[in-house]
């Protein structure tokens, strides 16, 4: 792993037309506070964070998602990850109406006996799906419950917990 940054959950941002963004959840844990972003299990949620790709990205741009289920112990989430990259002072687009590159979607099992249980996934955004991402670039990286999805079988929440990590 050449470089990282970490994006904070509660720094996600919604679409201001969509009113499909994941509850923002803060709680008091028994010893200290924690951060979610709750996604449903029967609509299609999704968060957004925008960042500047620093010196010395290159390759492929992994995902790391933490997460943990409100009230299953058991089913799959399916996870959809986007990303959309614009290079200051040479695409001749507006950023506005900036079109993400194809979604790379991951399934992660839900590991039982405990709802909190906390579960990482990670998803690598390749070739064409990294939007010809270089250094310097401002990106958007978009986070999707893909509920609708055959593949998501876990009921309720699928809790985005803290941080995503993002490593190429």
């Amino acid at each position: 792993m050449a470089g990282q940054l970490f994006l904070r959950v509660g720094a996600g941002k919604p679409r201001v037309a969509s009113a499909a963004f994941p509850q923002p959840i803060s709680k008091d844990g028994t010893n200290f506070p924690v951060e979610y972003l709750a996604y449903d299990a029967s609509t299609e949620e999704a968060a957004y964070w925008t960042f500047k790709l620093p010196a010395g990205y290159s390759g492929d741009i992994i995902v790391k998602i933490t997460w943990n289920a409100a009230s299953a112990t058991s089913g799959d989430v399916r996870w959809g990850v986007s990303l959309a990259a614009f290079t200051p002072d040479s695409d001749s687009g507006s950023w506005e109406a900036k079109a993400f590159a194809a979604e790379t979607t991951v399934d992660d099992t839900q590991l039982g006996t405990n709802a909190a249980r906390i579960m990482t996934t990670s998803v690598t955004i390749t070739g064409a799906s990294l939007d010809s991402a270089a250094v310097g670039d401002i990106c958007t990286l978009k986070i999707a419950r893909k509920a609708a999805a055959a593949q998501d079988t876990m009921t309720g929440d699928a809790n985005l917990a803290e941080q995503i990590e993002v490593s190429w």
